[in-house]
């Protein structure tokens, strides 16, 4: 269900596209894809949900998570 909540809320995307997901406390999840601004999602778990794709343990993306603790000091102020 999470997946499709979440693929939805994308919409059609091409390869290369940068997508950057934020979550602020108080506000929600904050998501920009290539440059467009998306609507603010105010649920945290559902923010949470989003994050544990590539943060848990076992992720589902294990290439996507090397790619982001990789670039972690340029992504983190």
């Amino acid at each position: 269900r999470l997946t499709e909540q979440f693929v939805a809320y994308f919409g059609a995307t091409r390869a290369g596209q940068d997508a950057v997901l934020r979550y602020v406390p108080g506000v929600g999840l904050e998501t920009t894809v290539a440059g467009i601004a998306k609507p603010t999602i105010a649920d945290k778990a559902f923010a949470d949900e989003v994050f544990a794709i590539w943060l848990r343990d076992h992720p589902s993306e294990e290439g996507l998570r090397k790619q982001l603790v990789s670039r972690a000091r340029e992504l983190i102020p």
